[in-house]
């Protein structure tokens, strides 16, 4: 698996998850059963209690994504997004050494209300909202990711 070592790796891996990770939102609006609910919960839970960790944030974050990949119930699914948590876990070292809490913090809670948006659709069987919301994650998060470095467009 190639690694996401540049700033341009990291937004070729973002436009790939958001192939694969829609899919497999929609997939798993259809085939979550209560025990992938949970899963999804306790991640989307343990991410808004990270606080300002970054690391711990990401770890949750992985979670979250894993546990859409797992309610699909599709292996080569939930085997791609497995394989890609190096990459994913990942982060530029700005945003490990930010002192600006504001703009973590604001950052934070766009993702957290992203994944909020994935995680009701999904609860909701909703397929294409739960494709939409996990698209619209994945490009937001490249949008972010170019802004802080600097970038115009990503």
């Amino acid at each position: 698996m190639h690694s996401a070592k540049t700033l341009s790796d990291c937004l070729h891996l973002l436009d790939f998850r958001a192939g694969i990770e829609a899919e497999a939102a929609s997939m798993a609006a259809r085939h979550h059963g209560p025990e992938q609910l949970d899963e999804l919960s306790g991640a989307l839970n343990r991410f808004q209690a990270g606080g300002n960790n970054p690391s711990a944030r990401l770890n949750c974050d992985f979670e979250f994504h894993l546990a859409i990949a797992r309610a699909s119930q599709n292996p080569y699914i939930i085997d791609a997004v497995s394989s890609l948590r190096p990459s994913m876990i990942s982060m530029p070292l700005r945003r490990l050494e930010t002192h600006d809490a504001a703009s973590s913090g604001d950052r934070l809670l766009f993702v957290n209300q992203e994944q909020r948006s994935i995680f009701d659709a999904i609860i909701a069987n909703d397929p294409m909202a739960a494709a939409a919301a996990m698209r619209s994650h994945l490009v937001n998060s490249k949008m972010r990711l170019a802004f802080e470095a600097g970038c115009r467009k990503a």
